[in-house]
């Protein structure tokens, strides 16, 4: 590691990105881990590995030695086996909202290699032109593919340059300009993300002009942060059954669904493992209902519920990070500066399941076994 001198700006270290390769692949979407709190100790969850380094100096202003005293960490994802690929399918709408009205679409539905991408009015109902499946590939990366035809979204001989077109083509095993990273905008931006090809990984798929209008050019162009470069998908997730299990108590307390009352409102505590759990992770119950934060409460005491589950709904989606002694701590997206929490740590059969201010401590981490996108 190298840290610069002095030169005017902030005395700063470097930022150090890692990469997984096994027999399935090489993770090719490492910086798009998740980082660490600053600590001197840090932990990755399980099925995941270090990806990244930050550290972080001292100001000089000080008038001790300017010295390094912060570290974190990002985690990531290890390949996955293509024989567990999972995909997803529908629109995919254009300018960075899924009301914008206007969705990639192939030009007069011509489903044939070379034809071009373009921006269209999106249509009601499955139009074969708007409609594509997203795939998991063994790298991490995605291939987008017309359900119609099976043709894979291509950058146009392998172009890297802004203005590249974006065609339909045969797809190709390991073909880096059909494998995309789809990266996420924000937390706060619920399925909206960035599409770039693996072989440019700075340039982002782009509506030319960041135009509404229908025929806009598909393109690629450097990426920049704006709402032509943001689509609203559906992207693929695995799931994992299993239980969820608390570190705060014995090794056999797991989250459980009061009674198995596989009802809206019902309330989530600690229960004794069963070989028949209630518990399914992606933190939906045995009976199709989301994890809820009740009334999306953003307060340290708030309870955690089972509720129908919406779409995009940010108080059931929640955050993993490394937890204490490699546990997983859990944060809902609407209120990142709260945990889940075993109230008071306790290890009884019955003990609240709660947010609360994120600590660090035993009571905020958990066992869990991760799906792995």
């Amino acid at each position: 590691m190298r840290i610069e001198g002095k030169g005017g700006d902030d005395t700063a270290a470097n930022s150090i990105v890692f990469q997984c390769s096994n027999a399935r692949g090489t993770d090719v979407i490492a910086h798009t881990g998740f980082w660490g709190d600053w600590t001197a100790t840090r932990y990755c969850p399980g099925e995941t590995y270090i990806c990244g380094l930050q550290t972080r100096v001292e100001s000089s202003d000080a008038s001790d030695d300017t010295a390094m005293n912060g570290l974190r960490i990002a985690c990531c994802n290890f390949p996955t086996n293509t024989e567990t690929a999972v995909i997803s399918s529908g629109a995919i709408m254009t300018r960075g909202s899924a009301t914008s009205g206007t969705c990639l679409d192939v030009t007069f539905n011509n489903q044939s290699p070379g034809t071009f991408i373009q921006q269209w009015a999106c249509s009601s109902g499955e139009n074969a032109a708007q409609y594509f499946t997203i795939t998991s590939t063994s790298t991490g990366a995605y291939t987008i593919t017309t359900t119609q035809k099976g043709l894979c979204l291509t950058v146009q001989n392998g172009g890297t340059g802004y203005g590249t077109r974006i065609i339909l083509d045969n797809c190709v095993n390991g073909a880096r300009n059909q494998a995309w990273s789809i990266v996420p905008v924000g937390s706060d931006r619920a399925n909206i993300f960035t599409v770039r090809p693996t072989h440019a990984s700075e340039m982002c798929l782009d509506i030319s002009g960041s135009s509404s209008a229908n025929g806009a050019v598909v393109q690629l162009w450097g990426c920049n942060g704006t709402p032509a470069q943001f689509f609203s998908l559906s992207l693929p997730t695995r799931a994992n059954t299993g239980s969820v299990q608390a570190l705060a108590g014995e090794n056999d307390r797991c989250l459980d669904v009061s009674g198995n009352r596989q009802n809206p409102g019902t309330y989530i505590q600690t229960f004794t493992v069963t070989a028949a759990g209630t518990n399914a992770y992606q933190l939906k119950s045995s009976g199709g209902f989301c994890m809820t934060v009740q009334n999306a409460g953003s307060f340290s005491g708030a309870r955690i519920i089972i509720d129908r589950c919406v779409n995009g709904a940010s108080n059931q989606l929640f955050r993993a990070s490394a937890g204490y002694q490699g546990g997983v701590s859990l944060s809902p997206f609407h209120a990142t500066n709260l945990c889940l929490d075993v109230s008071n740590g306790s290890t009884n059969n019955g003990a609240v399941v709660q947010l609360w201010n994120c600590n660090g401590s035993k009571s905020q981490s958990w066992k869990v076994t991760l799906p792995v996108s």
